[in-house]
């Protein structure tokens, strides 16, 4: 009887430790598994920070090119100003630099909104990657 009642102790005992090992094995697989989830999670809202950085630096390069220009078109025309002769002349100086001050921002709105437009594309591109691949890689 006490081989009997050892037997099952150590029957009992080994099937406890498959237990304990199979519900480590799903618990380190689930863990795994969350871990590569939440990494593919992180690895495109990298990419989307520095995409959406990249874009952000284009388009003040953009901005910052377009002052200069409207800057150099303004000094243009305050020196074709005091080199007028008539009031005709002056008035035709300020019609033109109106036309092209309107022309260039009318140019640069809808360049900025272009660049705007491809920035976000491409920025959320990952997330949306992600969002459709789901938790797997």
């Amino acid at each position: 009887m006490a081989e009997r009642n050892l037997a099952q102790a150590t029957d009992i005992g080994r099937r406890s430790q498959e237990q304990m090992r199979s519900l480590m094995g799903a618990s380190t697989r689930a863990y795994r598994d969350m871990s590569e989830f939440s990494r593919g999670d992180v690895d495109a809202l990298m990419q989307t920070s520095a995409r959406l950085a990249k874009g952000m630096q284009d388009m003040s390069w953009e901005m910052m090119q377009y002052t200069q220009d409207s800057l150099r078109m303004s000094m243009k025309a305050a020196n074709s100003m005091m080199t007028c002769r008539s009031v005709e002349d002056f008035v035709q100086v300020q019609r033109d630099f109106l036309r092209d001050s309107v022309d260039t921002f009318l140019q640069e709105g809808a360049r900025l909104l272009e660049l705007s437009g491809s920035v976000a594309n491409e920025a959320v591109s990952p997330l949306n990657e992600r969002s459709q691949t789901g938790p797997r890689h």
